[in-house]
């Protein structure tokens, strides 16, 4: 299970702050430092400008409150092997909203494993709209054969 909590921060946490219609996540690194996926300044809208960065707490979280996750879904790396896993990406670019994420390199960074629940979530949920929609073209489609052959 992931969990979402408030508690002190400590080196090698997944750090989330919300954007009300996302989540943000990065590495802390320890001494008021995050490291994740952002756009440089003045790209924002831009995901090919995103890169890994360190910046400080204050900035990451843009005025959110400060939330750590924490998952019992698989095994962590050491505080000190998740830090130095986001580190060593410093720089590194490729963001993909639906596979390469800010939160993918969390995840990856702490547990081995790229993952996104929120991609998870969203996919899920188009896929249930793809269906609705292709089950009522197919009704609509149905329904007007049956009327085509009752007008001849």
């Amino acid at each position: 299970m992931t969990r979402i909590i408030s508690r002190e921060l400590m080196p090698g946490d997944i750090v989330v702050a919300d954007r009300v219609i996302y989540k943000h996540y990065g590495i802390y690194a320890g001494e008021g430092r995050v490291i994740h996926f952002a756009a440089q300044r003045g790209k924002e809208k831009d995901p090919k400008h995103a890169k890994i960065i360190e910046t400080s707490l204050v900035t990451f979280l843009k005025d959110s409150p400060v939330l750590v996750e924490e998952s019992d879904e698989q095994p962590a790396f050491p505080s000190e092997q998740v830090v130095e896993n986001a580190r060593v990406r410093l720089g590194e670019k490729g963001y993909s909203i639906l596979t390469n994420n800010c939160e993918h390199f969390a995840n990856e960074c702490k547990y081995g494993v790229k993952k996104s629940r929120q991609v998870d979530a969203f996919l899920k949920v188009a896929g249930m709209v793809i269906l609705v929609i292709g089950v009522q073209l197919v009704e609509e489609k149905a329904a007007w054969r049956e009327y085509c052959r009752a007008r001849t």
